[in-house]
C-alpha cells in the first residue's frame, strides 16, 4: 500500500518480552473482545464527585445520527474540548479531504492523531500484534461490510479516527460476537448498558447487534465520557471499565500526588485501572499504528472499497428475511451478517424498523416490495411447547413437516423443552418463488381469454402463461411435495423443466413453475351421501359442466358417496377467490373487509359464526355479495 510513513519516537524494531500476565490479558482482549462493558454509573459518592470538579464538564447538545451510509461533511462537535485538541481533529479531517483512494485503508494515512500524540507509550503492544499479523489480516476481511459506515459516523461527529477501529479490539468485527459475560455485537454492549442507551431487546430483536443503532449508541457513549474527561484516552478507558472505575483510579493517583488539581493522563493512572483496561487503550493505538504502516511491517491487509457497502431501508411492516434473501438473491449468510440484530427469520411485528442490504440490491428489493408486498409477508405463528409435545406431533397438528419447523427455527436436532417457543409455518412457503419473465401484453391477453373449462387449460401449459416463477429446491424437498404445495401435478413440473421420469432434483436447483397454473389451484372434494353435482359446483363457485369435464363424468347420476372430485379454482373459473387467514383474523373482520354479511360468509364456507379460524386456513370469498 502507498501510505505516508511515520517513524516512531522510539526504536520498536526489537520487540520486548512481555510479562505473562500482560500477554494473557492482551490475548483475551484481542480474541474475545471486551469482556465486559459496564453499565452507566447511576450515582457517585461525594468524595468521587469532588474529583469531577477538576474536569470541565458541559452538557452535550442533542445529536441527530445519520440513518443512511452517505458521506457527510464533518459537523461541529458539541463537546467541551480543549481548543488545541479541537484544532488537531479539524486539521485531521481537512487532511482526509485531500486523500483520494479506492482503498479505504489508504485514507487513514496521517489521520491517527491519538497515535502521534502518544508514541512511546504502547510499544509493547505493537510488538505483540506485530507477531500476530494473521489475526489482523482476518479482522480486516471481516471489517469489509461495516468499516466505511463507521468511518463516516466518526467523521460526522469530529471524533478521533482511531475510534473507527475500536470494533477490532471489542469483537474482531464479528457482528454476532458474544462474550462469556454476555456482551454482544460489534461494540460489545452489556444488557444494562445497551438498555440505558435505548437499544431495544425482545424476543424478535436485540439492538446491541444492530449495526446502525449500536454504532450510534457506542459513539454517543464515548462522547459522553469525553465530555466528562476532556481526554479521549480516558474516555476509551471509561468505555471499557466504566467511568466510576476511572474516577477511582484518578482519586488513587491524586492521593499519592498531593491531590493535584491537574487531571492526570491515562498513562499516569493506568496502574490503578483493571488489568484489562491497562491493555485496552494500548491495543487500539498499536492496531491503528500497524494498519497505517502495514506496508512497513508486511501486513497483507484485505482492501476495502472506499464507498458505501450497504444501504439502510426503513420499514413499517413485518417482513420475512427469507423472502428478502430469495427475492434479492442476497445470500442468507450475508443478509444475517448485515442484520444480526434480528433473532428470528423476520423483523418484529411492530415497526418502525430497518434492514440493511448491499447497495446494489436496494433498488431490486424496493421494486419487488412495491409491486407485491404480500410476497414478503410472514406466514408462521408461535407455539409454546407443553408437556407431551414432540416435533412430529406439533408438525401434524399444524399441517406442516418436522423438517420445515427445524429449518425455520435453525434447529440441529429434534430436542425441545417445555416452555420453549417455536415458530411454526402455517401456510405453503412461497418465499423461494421469484418472478423471472413476463411476456407481451398481447400474449397475456390471449392467455386470459382461453377456455379455462377444458382439462388442458386446467393444467396450464407453460407456453400459455404470462409469468414464470423460479422455485429454489430446499433440503428435504421432493417433486411431489413441491407440486402439492403449489397446487400442480408432478408431471407439469417435469414438463416445464424438460425433466424425464427418472430425473431427480438437488438442493439449490432452480425449478421453473407456471404462475398461471399455480393460481388455478386444484382441490379434492370427497362426495358426501346425498350431495349433487350442482350443490358441489355452487359450494366451490364453479360450473357443473366444468366438474364433469375435469373428472370425466358422463352423467350427473353416476356420482357416488366418498368419490373424490378434482376441482380447479382460479379467478377465471370460480365464483369466489381464496383468502388466507392471518393472525388476529375472525369472520367479522374478514366479512367487513370484503363487504359481505357474516352469516353469508359462514354459510358459503360451510362453517358457523362461532368457528375458530386458524392462521393459514383458506376461506372462499365470493365475488357476488351475499
Amino acid at each position: 500500500m502507498n501510505t505516508a510513513k511515520r517513524s516512531p519516537q522510539k526504536n520498536w524494531t526489537t520487540p520486548k518480552t512481555l510479562p505473562l500476565a500482560i500477554t494473557l490479558g492482551i490475548v483475551a482482549l484481542t480474541l474475545n473482545g471486551c469482556v465486559s462493558v459496564p453499565s452507566l454509573d447511576q450515582s457517585e459518592t461525594t468524595e468521587t464527585s469532588q474529583i469531577q470538579k477538576t474536569v470541565s464538564v458541559q452538557t452535550t447538545q442533542s445529536y441527530n445520527p445519520i440513518t443512511r451510509p452517505q458521506a457527510q461533511k464533518p459537523s461541529t462537535l458539541h463537546l467541551s474540548e480543549k481548543p488545541q485538541i479541537k484544532q488537531e481533529i479539524e486539521a485531521q479531517y481537512q487532511h482526509l479531504e485531500t486523500v483520494q483512494s479506492d482503498n479505504l485503508w489508504d485514507t487513514f494515512a496521517g489521520s491517527f492523531q491519538l497515535v502521534i500524540k502518544n508514541e512511546g507509550h504502547f510499544e509493547h503492544s505493537v510488538s505483540f500484534y506485530q507477531k500476530r499479523q494473521k489475526h489482523l489480516i482476518e479482522v480486516s476481511k471481516r471489517a469489509k461490510p461495516y468499516l466505511y459506515y463507521i468511518v463516516q459516523e466518526v467523521k460526522a461527529r469530529n471524533m478521533p479516527m482511531e475510534i473507527a477501529l475500536l470494533p477490532i479490539v471489542e469483537s474482531g468485527f464479528k457482528a454476532h460476537a458474544k462474550s462469556h459475560a454476555k456482551a454482544l455485537g460489534l461494540w460489545q454492549f452489556m444488557p444494562a448498558t445497551g438498555k440505558s442507551l435505548g437499544l431495544e431487546n425482545n424476543w424478535w430483536y436485540d439492538g446491541r447487534r444492530d449495526v446502525v443503532k449500536s454504532t450510534e449508541a457506542a459513539l454517543t457513549y464515548l462522547q459522553r465520557h469525553y465530555n466528562n474527561t476532556n481526554d479521549w484516552l480516558l474516555a476509551l478507558a471509561s468505555y471499557n471499565a466504566g467511568y466510576g472505575n476511572v474516577l477511582k483510579a484518578i482519586k488513587r493517583y491524586q492521593k499519592k500526588h498531593s491531590k493535584s488539581e491537574t487531571l492526570p493522563t491515562f498513562w499516569q493512572i493506568s496502574k490503578y485501572l483493571p488489568r484489562e483496561t491497562q491493555n485496552y487503550v494500548p491495543s487500539l493505538l498499536s492496531i491503528a499504528y500497524l494498519i497505517e504502516h502495514n506496508d512497513k511491517y508486511n501486513i497483507d491487509i484485505a482492501p476495502i472499497a472506499n464507498k458505501p457497502f450497504f444501504d439502510v431501508i426503513e420499514l413499517n411492516n413485518q417482513i420475512s428475511l427469507n423472502a428478502v434473501a430469495a427475492n434479492t438473491k442476497v445470500s442468507p449468510s450475508l443478509l444475517a451478517q448485515l442484520n444480526p440484530a434480528y433473532i428470528r427469520q423476520a423483523t418484529p411485528p411492530n415497526g418502525p424498523h430497518h434492514i440493511l442490504l448491499p447497495v446494489d440490491k436496494e433498488p431490486l428489493f424496493t421494486q419487488f416490495y412495491e409491486q407485491n408486498a404480500k410476497n414478503f409477508e410472514v406466514h408462521w405463528q408461535r407455539h409454546k411447547i407443553r408437556a407431551g409435545d414432540y416435533l412430529g406431533k406439533i408438525a401434524e397438528n399444524y399441517g406442516t413437516s418436522v423438517s420445515a419447523i427445524k429449518k425455520l427455527n435453525k434447529m440441529r436436532s429434534n430436542f425441545i423443552r417445555v416452555g420453549q417457543t417455536l415458530l411454526i409455518p402455517v401456510v405453503a412457503d412461497s418465499t423461494n418463488l421469484v418472478k423471472v419473465n413476463t411476456v407481451s401484453p398481447t400474449e397475456a391477453l390471449r392467455s386470459s381469454s382461453r377456455d379455462h373449462a377444458s382439462s388442458k387449460v386446467a393444467k396450464a401449459p407453460a407456453k400459455s402463461v404470462s409469468t414464470r416463477l423460479l422455485y429454489k429446491v430446499q433440503a428435504g424437498d421432493t417433486l411431489s411435495e413441491i407440486a402439492e404445495r403449489n397446487g400442480v401435478d408432478v408431471q407439469q413440473i417435469r414438463d416445464w423443466n424438460k425433466m424425464g421420469k427418472k430425473s431427480t432434483i438437488r438442493v439449490g436447483q432452480n425449478l421453473v413453475l407456471d404462475q398461471n397454473a399455480i393460481q388455478n389451484q386444484k382441490l379434492v372434494h370427497k362426495v358426501k351421501s346425498g350431495e349433487t353435482l350442482s350443490e358441489i359446483a355452487y359450494q366451490h363457485g364453479v360450473k357443473v359442466k366444468q366438474l364433469m369435464q375435469w373428472n370425466s363424468i358422463s352423467s350427473a347420476k353416476s356420482l357416488k358417496p366418498n368419490q373424490e372430485l378434482n376441482i380447479w379454482l382460479g379467478s377465471n373459473t370460480s365464483k369466489h377467490k381464496q383468502y388466507i387467514v392471518r393472525n388476529g383474523d375472525n369472520l367479522w373482520v374478514i366479512a367487513k373487509e370484503f363487504e359481505l354479511s357474516v352469516d353469508g360468509l359462514a354459510k358459503y364456507n360451510q362453517i358457523t359464526k362461532k368457528t375458530l379460524l386458524r392462521p393459514g386456513q383458506i376461506l372462499k370469498i365470493p365475488f357476488k355479495t351475499i
